[in-house]
């Protein structure tokens, strides 16, 4: 298995429990374990860019930031917003068109931003969509 070359905590602006926490969401949208869901109709599992969080009984549907807060409410994101690190993190959170068309965004595609993000500390959603 090839090295995954992530930046580090430090490269990206947060803390080790923020870092960790983004790999396990990448893990989990690489595997096929979070499944895209419109993002009024909470099921197990759920991923959708346009909600942060929506949680019933029955389900939940969480963009990434959604899942980083459910999986590690406690870790500490990028926190300068006038720094390069939370200009980027923002990029990842709220991609182009993120209100309108956000809902179309793919688990595959949210998974390749997020490698991209934590490989190059840019999401690129712009080459993301547009493939």
């Amino acid at each position: 298995m090839l090295a995954q070359n992530l930046k580090t905590p430090a490269d990206l602006g947060m803390d080790k429990k923020f870092h960790s926490t983004l790999v396990q969401i990448l893990g989990m949208l690489e595997r096929g374990e979070l499944v895209h869901a419109r993002a009024l109709d909470p099921i197990p599992n759920g991923f959708n860019m346009t909600q942060i969080r929506n949680e019933s009984e029955c389900g939940t549907v969480l963009c990434i930031a959604g899942w980083v807060n459910k999986l590690a409410h406690d870790a500490k994101a990028p926190g300068n917003p006038n720094s390069q690190h939370d200009l980027a993190y923002g990029r990842l959170i709220m991609p182009p068109g993120w209100s309108g068309s956000g809902h179309e965004i793919t688990c595959d595609q949210g998974a390749i931003a997020l490698r991209n993000y934590l490989t190059s500390g840019e999401a690129r959603w712009e080459e993301v969509l547009a493939e």
